[in-house]
């Protein structure tokens, strides 16, 4: 696990808990029988997660999160 210098312990604490979510919700509560059998699984976890209400984005999903935040700022599109 690579730490980037410079960064402060609040941000750290934020990936301890998010890698400390998914060892809990995700990687405990499955078995892989094959490196395809994880992939799917974790596809179908990113799916989930994705989809969950978070405290952190006010309640909301995390796509629904990004599709707000194209909304307020869309990529740089040229004609």
């Amino acid at each position: 696990m690579f730490k980037r210098l410079g960064q402060g312990a609040a941000q750290n604490g934020k990936v301890e808990r998010s890698h400390r979510e998914d060892q809990e919700r995700f990687y405990d509560a499955n078995v892989f029988s094959s490196v395809g059998d994880l992939q799917m699984k974790l596809g179908m976890w990113n799916t989930e997660y994705n989809d969950l209400e978070h405290c952190g984005l006010n309640g909301q999903t995390p796509n629904e999160f990004l599709a707000n935040y194209k909304l307020i700022n869309p990529p740089n599109v040229r004609a």
